[in-house]
């Protein structure tokens, strides 16, 4: 299990890295009004500071997106079987079979989200009468659930170590795989041995380069090419 788990935090940084190799100037889509906005509020004021901002907030879009598919695949690893329509996860427990809907964390959902997953799992369970549905949640507390999971959901939840030891069997497993993610993180190397870091800061320099040569560095005529060429 342990070594399923460190391939896949792997490969997921792996396709971290691809993804900002790929990122060019162009494909940032610079906002002029928006960089306008909030240039001098958040010292947005040369190529650098630009191409940081716009680059930083390009990888949280990906990375949320596509972590919350890496943490609810590792939690399928626990599955008892293959699931049904609506649920990720197949539980049999004391003699009880559950029917898990699996979420990366307590504010995930909004209401369409929410109904139709109550839809479903009351699906599952009509079908197996005895059975129970749940949602789970990889991550947060029961106090953080957001109010739209809590009115239209309707079903029980389990977050955070309480979803992981009951789908494991371990109350420890939330540890243990914070644990794994951590080491893989401080060991994973690409291109020669580059962390990371240092690939991110590497291609902060070369945008900001390409956007030196295409806008200037800073001041008034930088911001009026940075406007009339993404117009």
């Amino acid at each position: 299990m342990e070594e399923r788990i460190r391939s896949m935090v792997g490969g997921y940084l792996d396709r971290r890295y691809r993804s900002i190799k790929g990122i060019t100037l162009a494909s940032l889509d610079l906002n002029p009004f928006l960089l306008g906005l909030m240039g001098k509020p958040t010292g947005l004021e040369d190529a650098e500071g630009i191409v940081g901002w716009a680059l930083q907030q390009r990888v949280e879009r990906g990375t949320v997106t596509s972590f919350g598919m890496l943490i609810q695949n590792i939690a399928k690893l626990f599955s008892s079987g293959t699931g049904v329509e609506g649920a990720d996860i197949l539980k049999h427990k004391g003699g009880k079979t559950y029917y898990i809907q699996v979420k990366s964390g307590p504010n995930t959902m909004n209401k369409d989200i929410a109904s139709e997953i109550s839809r479903l799992l009351g699906g599952a369970t009509r079908r197996d009468p005895g059975s129970i549905s749940l949602l789970g949640m990889c991550y947060g507390r029961g106090d953080r659930v957001s109010a739209i999971i809590k009115k239209y959901a309707n079903t029980d939840t389990l977050i955070g170590k309480e979803f992981w030891g009951f789908i494991s069997g371990d109350p420890g497993t939330h540890r243990e795989i914070f644990r794994i993610m951590q080491e893989v993180s401080d060991s994973h190397r690409v291109e020669g041995g580059k962390t990371y870091r240092e690939l991110y800061e590497g291609k902060v320099r070369a945008l900001s380069k390409e956007f030196r040569d295409a806008y200037g560095n800073s001041g008034p005529a930088m911001w009026a090419r940075l406007l009339e060429r993404n117009m």
